[in-house]
């Protein structure tokens, strides 16, 4: 939680419209939002941040790092970390791997803005 107490997502993905979007949508609903490019930015901002991000909302499929590798490296950070998967591909095998390794759940593309605040909100 930041300091006027709104919760914190760091949305994580490669698409500059995805992560416009799923910003905007997210500010529009009260939470403050950090963003991050790709897993390296992701993985900076996060140590910089950690004991305010309440959740990192990330691509699963980015060109550089994916995001099974970025969670893993979050991980190594901070065991506590909170990560919900999005990908336009359901049938990913690091899908699983990612939930068997703690990671909170899944927002498939394209969502809708009240899919995607019902799956934050469970998980803040």
């Amino acid at each position: 939680m930041n300091n006027e107490g709104q919760k914190v997502i760091l949305v994580c993905d490669d698409e500059d419209l995805m992560r416009q979007v799923a910003g905007s949508i997210l500010e529009r609903a009260g939470f403050a939002v950090l963003h991050a490019a790709g897993g390296e930015e992701a993985v900076l901002k996060y140590q910089r941040k950690s004991p305010e991000v309440d959740l990192v909302l990330m691509d699963l499929s980015m060109p550089e790092e994916s995001g099974l590798d970025v969670f893993r490296r979050l991980k190594a950070c901070d065991a506590k970390v909170r990560v919900l998967f999005s990908s336009g591909f359901q049938n990913d095998e690091r899908l699983e791997t990612a939930l068997q390794e703690g990671a909170l759940g899944f927002l498939q593309k394209p969502y809708t803005m009240d899919r995607m605040l019902r799956m934050v909100r469970k998980y803040v």
